[in-house]
This record gives C-alpha cells, structure tokens and sequence, in this order.
C-alpha cells in the first residue's frame, strides 16, 4: 500500500500511487494547459473547482478486441 499523502500532492507521489493501484502509466496535467482548452468546460462541470486531470493507462488483452465474436447485441 502507498504511503499517506504529503502535505501537498505532487505528480510523482500521485504517479506513484495510480501505478501501485494497478495503472500502467499515469500523469497528471493542469487544467490551465493550453492543451486542454477544449475539455475545460466538461471537467469543471463534473467537478467543480478542479485544477488537475490525472490520465490512466491500462494494458487491455490484444487477443479480445481483435476477436471477431462479438455479443448478439453489440451489432
């Protein structure tokens, strides 16, 4: 298990903590980057006041979404 937060939240003890939690990467962004603009309006409306996004990656099975059987209602 990770350790308790410190005082302030940096992006390496965040990192850390998504990739102990099972994340293959992880990082954090501002909301301020000009990158971002466009999904600025989206995150402050699910949550408000936030300054930060963290991005999770995670490994999924190659041989599942290559597979050509699909549920009946997935058509």
């Amino acid at each position: 298990m990770a350790a308790s937060p410190p005082p302030t939240i940096d992006a390496a003890w965040l990192r850390e903590l998504c990739l102990a939690s099972g994340a293959d990467d992880a990082t954090a962004a501002s909301l301020d980057h000009l990158d971002l603009a466009g999904e600025r309006g989206h995150a402050l409306a699910a949550l408000p006041g936030a300054r930060s996004l963290i991005s999770l990656a995670v490994r999924m099975n190659r041989d599942n979404t290559r597979s050509r059987i699909r549920p009946r209602w997935f058509v």
